[in-house]
């Protein structure tokens, strides 16, 4: 009997230590899986933090472009259903700029072009997806107290445009009339449809 009290002993031992070892190594890999995986979605949470930092900053950049832009004159709206393609996006404000030049005495419209979203334009450089731009191309005949009056007049324009270049030469046919090439870029905020 005490043979197999120690043969039952020994086989409880054993399967104890059995037991002991395959809970060791069943919770060893768990740990380490466990370990894994909390540094993973450490690694994770990181590159999500990182993100959202990096989104705030663009959206703060974002919006301090939109406020420098907008504080020095509004930009206009496009109107509903415009074509981006084309002048209606900028609602009669061509015509009115063009109107400006024909209307100043002593002034006088030998040509217009047009481009619709220069690609040297800044504005339409880093911000397409939100403004149409269109260079307008005066080639103006007149004084040059004439040629101060217009763009004095643009410069008071209710809405956002900029002056990008006016070259003056004296007119060789009379002295009192100078040749001025102006470039005028005009801009209007894209609507949703757009």
């Amino acid at each position: 009997m005490n043979k197999s009290k120690n043969i039952v002993i020994i086989c409880l031992l054993l399967a104890v230590i059995i037991f002991v070892a395959l809970s060791y190594y069943l919770i060893k890999g768990s740990f380490e899986e466990y370990n894994t995986a909390s540094l993973r979605n450490n690694e994770i949470q990181q590159q999500l933090e990182e993100a959202q930092i990096e989104d705030k900053r663009l959206s703060a950049e974002r919006q301090k472009e939109e406020l420098e832009l907008s504080s020095i004159k509004p930009v206009m709206n496009a109107p509903e259903g415009a074509d981006s393609r084309s002048l209606s996006v900028f609602g009669g404000f061509f015509d009115e700029l063009v109107q400006f030049a024909v209307g100043e005495k002593d002034l006088y419209v030998r040509s217009i072009e047009y481009e619709m979203n220069p690609k040297d334009d800044p504005i339409f450089t880093n911000f397409s997806d939100r403004y149409n731009v269109c260079e307008i191309k005066l080639f103006l005949v007149g004084t040059y107290f004439s040629l101060l009056r217009y763009l004095e007049k643009l410069n008071m324009s209710p809405n956002l445009l900029s002056i990008s270049k006016v070259d003056i030469s004296t007119y060789s046919d009379n002295t009192d009339y100078v040749l001025a090439h102006v470039s005028i870029n005009i801009y209007s905020r894209k609507t949703a449809v757009q």
